[in-house]
């Protein structure tokens, strides 16, 4: 079953949802990343990391208190193993 990652908590796809209250849900005002990853690592991460922070301040966002570069690396790595994709695979984070 596919799992997501959603505050540092993962769940089944399945039975997560956006509240129509959600800001980004409602004015778009977010942003996107999609990093792949082979072999159980993210490639690249450290510049997807560095993007990721750069976005939180020119859309002047909260940067969340766990956005740690080695707490959010292992997220992803534990997202990999949670939906078996640890050759090949692709994090979409919103």
């Amino acid at each position: 079953m596919d799992k997501i990652c959603y505050n540092g908590k993962y769940i089944e796809k399945s039975k997560f949802f956006i509240s129509h209250n959600n800001r980004g849900f409602k004015y778009g005002d977010a942003f996107f990343e999609t990093i792949r990853c082979f072999s159980g690592n993210p490639l690249f991460f450290e510049q997807h990391y560095f993007r990721m922070a750069s976005s939180f301040i020119i859309m002047k966002m909260d940067v969340p208190l766990n956005f740690d570069i080695d707490v959010f690396r292992n997220l992803i790595r534990d997202l990999l193993i949670q939906n078996k994709l640890d050759q090949f695979g692709e994090i979409h984070l919103n």
